[in-house]
């Protein structure tokens, strides 16, 4: 009998200490940290979420925090870490840019998935990505990033514009007087073309105008002068 009563003696504080946690301020959020944040302000961030305060870790509403930071365009995803006792966590992957597209005479920040993130600075040396007109209304812009990101990471500071005259014509000029293009053609198969270009490329002084065509990729061409 004696062991019975101890085990339910250990079971009903066990059950006590659940309810404790769950409804009471034992671990209530006093505090919302925010990282991973660069261009977004963390101030921002946590005046979203600030209806977390006074809600026990246990019991974040996930589904809240997801519907307050909609509103940032510029938040690619989030997670939240409990950290005990009175800390929420909220860490952020931020979208980042990989090229510029130029609207209205604007120089605009794009990311892979088309979204707007900020006007371009002058300090800002991505590649420009032409489609004639928004991403967002673009069928090109997805094959122009594709060849963008098939490209060595050393190769893309070479890289002046990407242009995307069609779904099957994508060209890529280089920086620099000669004014060397790359004939890409589609965007399929870049993890070959992109091979195959990175041995020509070295083969061809930066000086001469040139037109590389990797279009098929088994059988390249190389064309010097105009």
């Amino acid at each position: 009998m004696a062991v019975r009563l101890s085990v339910v003696s250990a079971f009903g504080a066990l059950i006590a200490l659940v309810l404790a946690t769950l409804f009471t301020p034992m671990l209530a959020i006093e505090k919302i940290q925010v990282s991973g944040t660069h261009r977004i302000k963390s101030s921002e961030i946590q005046a979203a979420v600030k209806s977390q305060l006074g809600v026990p870790l246990t019991r974040v509403d996930s589904g809240q925090i997801t519907s307050a930071l909609e509103k940032f365009k510029l938040i690619e995803s989030f997670s939240t870490v409990a950290l005990p006792p009175h800390t929420l966590q909220v860490r952020i992957i931020e979208r980042q840019p990989v090229c510029i597209v130029t609207l209205g005479g604007i120089n605009y920040l794009f990311d892979v998935a088309g979204v707007e993130l900020a006007v371009a600075k002058a300090s800002d040396h991505y590649p420009v990505v032409s489609v004639g007109g928004s991403p967002s209304k673009s069928k090109n812009y997805g094959d122009a990033i594709q060849v963008l990101l098939a490209l060595p990471v050393s190769f893309v500071k070479r890289v002046e514009v990407v242009e995307a005259r069609s779904q099957d014509n994508v060209v890529i000029q280089l920086k620099g007087l000669a004014g060397q293009q790359i004939l890409w053609g589609d965007s399929s198969r870049s993890a070959l073309k992109a091979k195959v270009l990175a041995t020509l490329i070295k083969h061809v002084p930066k000086n001469r105008i040139a037109t590389i065509d990797v279009s098929a990729p088994t059988a390249p061409v190389v064309h010097y002068g105009n």
